[in-house]
């Protein structure tokens, strides 16, 4: 039977997969949290081909 520190332990095969598969999941977390912010931070609408939408409105007025 295996202790609990023989699973962190990296020169074991066990303990070597576990922590690659804690640092993948906390990877994927940083860079989703990045590529999240991304997205919100571009402000213009675009169409198929990636080029801004800019619309133009005037407001007829005295």
């Amino acid at each position: 039977m295996m202790s609990l520190s023989d699973f962190f332990t990296p020169s074991t095969t066990i303990g070597a997969l576990i922590i690659g598969i804690i640092a993948g999941l906390i990877s994927g977390i940083i860079v989703g949290f990045f590529t999240g912010k991304a997205t919100t931070i571009n402000k213009f609408k675009t169409k198929g081909d990636n080029s801004p939408i800019i619309n133009n409105s005037s407001l007829g007025g005295k």
